[in-house]
């Protein structure tokens, strides 16, 4: 006997409406789907058994309508078609009826069965609204049920209204509920249209004619290319010039243009619903959420309250988690010293432990410092600040050509740009998420900062350090204002997106569902970064250590090591590097830094060793002060590492400021060129970003913005470090 069939539940509805909440009840799980901190817009499921039923739920992105003016969207829709739920259930927020019934209409258009998840009524309630579920049911020809999704109220009674309608609907082999019609003239009016639709589609179609109809009425972007995807060109120019000739014939009628008209026509259908089935019991007070922001969204307190909120999240970010992250280091150099000590020494040894080893290590050396960044944006998000936070900088953000929802992904982009380039997706208008899109990577991200670290250390001693790192992060933003400036003003040229945002109400974090988020998301880093940066350690373990010095040579080495005596064991360590350095300069990686010198010479970085390292940073940033640390020829333990290499560094002749001695010519490098390590972090802040970077652009954006990206990038890169190091120069530095 055949298992029954599970019955596929998908849950739509606005954002902060709390269907995620809904959802997590439903299945138990604890993840959430949204528009916020790289939180990705793919769907999430889960799965519930009610008696002898089995359920599958599918968690869809929060999206106001079906018209795909966003990923989000798109998403949402496409799960729609493709999946063909047996039920939609909508959760709707009772106390803003009308808003949510926008995406009630576009359900029923589409001819999907549909349940109504009415939430937050105690809310609504308080806010002097009563909502009537019999007569909202009754007016949409659908079931409500009333919930209350933080308390886990009316979730048994939803769960049995979903398998009840789904019966009803099998059993009396009912039609899915009809779309709320318009009025006469505008049904007439669209009638050309549908009809084309419907001789255009073949049997079978996912489209439904009427809504397909509206939609491409409202100028959706996406629609005509799935519709007409595997059409010829004669079909979809057909279909293009009706619909060309429709929208004249609204416009000449009504004096409107299309999308105009199909929207009142269902703002219309929506005053009839919400005065049918709402009544206003009491006047409304003001909220203890508009009280408090007064002050937090407050024309001259809003920004410095934001500003002090992103230090404290920044400082929590590097200071709390430094210890952490050296607990993390000493761990893996424990395991790579483990792992040596196992092995004899040769090509297997070398690459698990200055490969595979180090090269995982530098990346997850960085993960408490990624949990506490995401665990204090999902504390933000939750509570409701996030939200005011990009209003507040919406102004700041227009004088460059975009608005306060890119500031979101931007403030991401300080922690990892691979989450921030995923928190573009819900920036609706195309322009103005490649604009916020060729941003990101100028945001210094966590994985520049040990280079920051490293270079402050060697040559900015002090006080003088935090400065000149603070400086750095403030100059990424200045770059990212400049390339937002630029190209909105001469490649997409236009007025700035209106920003049209929900803020929701102020509620206290569910510190479960914070948590969870945080590891949520650092797992997710922990994979994508970690896959990525493998096989990148393997690629530069090969390219660093290939081909193999000739036997000559190396004889030659192991002679003048001999020559020394034993006890001499610095002396002998110090040899041993040197002809590491010497052997590696031969290496693929060797002749590839040497090869790119001279491109670097007017910025200041001409020495093989650096554009080996910067290379190397193409896989990852962090990898930049490993690659460094064994070019550079480190000797010692492995817990001064990094106070070597700072002293390596001072002492290293490529680092000395040449000055001349006396009246004579002479040449004589004597103090630290602290201008070299200004331009190498300036040049590591700004040029491109590490490949999973540039692999997630080319999923979002396409190859060829990615390319886009990478030249501005490195063009900029390039630039700016030239003014910086040549403009020192010229003044005397």
């Amino acid at each position: 006997m055949s298992a029954p069939a599970t019955l596929v539940c998908c849950l739509a509805g606005n954002p902060n409406t709390g269907k995620t909440t809904i959802f997590n009840n439903l299945t138990g799980a604890r993840q959430k789907v949204g528009n916020y901190a790289g939180v990705t817009v793919e769907r999430i499921e889960g799965t519930r058994k009610h008696g002898a039923t089995a359920m599958r739920f599918i968690d869809l992105p929060g999206a106001y309508s079906l018209n795909a003016r966003s990923a989000d969207e798109k998403v949402s829709r496409d799960v729609l078609l493709l999946e063909q739920p047996d039920i939609v259930i909508q959760v709707i927020d009772a106390s803003h009826l009308g808003r949510n019934l926008q995406l009630t209409l576009q359900l029923l258009e589409m001819g999907l069965p549909l349940v109504i998840a009415l939430n937050m009524t105690d809310e609504a309630a308080k806010n002097g609204l009563q909502v009537f579920p019999k007569k909202l049911s009754e007016a949409l020809g659908v079931p409500v049920v009333p919930t209350i999704g933080s308390k886990r109220w009316g979730m048994n009674e939803l769960i049995e209204t979903v398998i009840r309608e789904s019966e009803r609907l099998k059993t009396e082999r009912a039609t899915r509920p009809n779309p709320v019609p318009f009025d006469e003239q505008a049904e007439r009016l669209i009638a050309p249209l549908v009809d084309a639709i419907s001789a255009a589609c073949e049997s079978g179609c996912l489209w439904n004619a009427p809504w397909a109809a509206k939609l491409l009425l409202e100028n959706d972007v996406y629609l005509l290319d799935d519709l007409c995807s595997g059409c010829d060109d004669g079909r979809r120019q057909r279909l293009s010039g009706i619909i060309n000739d429709v929208r004249d014939s609204i416009r000449q009628t009504t004096g409107v243009e299309s999308d105009v008209y199909i929207g009142s026509q269902r703002s219309g259908v929506i005053e009839r619903i919400v005065a049918r089935s709402m009544r206003r019991e009491k006047a409304p007070v003001p909220s203890p959420s508009e009280r408090i922001d007064k002050i937090l969204v407050n024309r001259f307190l809003g920004l410095p309250v934001f500003f002090a909120v992103m230090y404290l999240v920044f400082w929590l970010s590097v200071d709390v988690s430094s210890p952490l992250i050296e607990l993390v280091d000493s761990g893996f150099a424990a395991l790579g010293k483990t792992v040596s000590d196992a092995l004899q020494p040769g090509m297997i040894q070398s690459l698990l432990v200055d490969g595979i080893i180090a090269g995982i290590g530098g990346v997850m050396v960085f993960v408490p410092q990624i949990m506490i960044m995401f665990f204090c944006i999902s504390l933000l998000e939750s509570s409701g600040y996030l939200a005011r936070a990009a209003f507040v900088i919406d102004r700041a953000m227009h004088a460059i050509g975009l608005h306060g929802r890119s500031f979101i992904p931007m403030l991401v982009g300080f922690g990892c740009n691979v989450p921030a380039l995923l928190a573009t997706r819900s920036i609706e208008n195309r322009r103005d998420r490649l604009t916020t899109m060729l941003t990101i990577p100028f945001m210094s991200c966590g994985a520049r900062l040990p280079v920051y670290l490293l270079i402050t250390g060697a040559f900015f001693p002090g006080g003088a350090g935090a400065n000149v790192i603070f400086g750095l992060y403030l100059l990424g933003v200045l770059v990212a204002i400049l390339t937002a400036k630029i190209f909105r003003s001469f490649v997409w040229k236009g007025e700035t997106s209106p920003f049209v945002f929900e803020i929701p109400p102020y509620r206290l974090p569910a510190w479960r569902g914070v948590l969870s988020q945080m590891w949520l998301k650092a797992w997710s880093y922990i994979k994508k970064a970690g896959t990525v940066i493998l096989a990148a350690a393997i690629v530069i373990w090969f390219l660093t250590n290939y081909p193999k010095p000739d036997e000559i040579s190396s004889r030659a080495w192991e002679t003048r090591i001999a020559a020394i005596p034993e006890a001499e064991t610095n002396q002998r360590s110090e040899l041993a590097n040197l002809q590491k350095a010497a052997e590696m300069k031969q290496s693929y990686a060797g002749q590839l830094g040497s090869l790119i010198a001279p491109v670097l010479a007017p910025i200041g970085l001409d020495d093989w060793k650096i554009g080996v390292a910067l290379i190397a940073g193409f896989s990852a940033k962090e990898i930049v002060v490993g690659t460094m640390g064994a070019l550079y020829a480190i000797g010692g333990e492995e817990d001064e590492s990094s106070v070597a290499l700072q002293e390596k560094l001072r002492s290293d002749p490529f680092f000395k400021k040449p000055v001349l001695t006396g009246s004579s010519s002479t040449v004589k490098a004597t103090e630290p060129d602290w201008l070299r390590g200004l331009a190498l972090m300036v040049f590591v802040l700004l040029y491109l970003p590490c490949q999973a970077v540039i692999g997630v652009f080319v999923k979002e954006a396409g190859i060829k913005m990615a390319f886009v990206m990478v030249g501005w990038t490195s063009l900029m890169a390039w630039l700016v470090t030239l003014v910086v190091y040549q403009g020192g120069r010229l003044l005397g530095f």
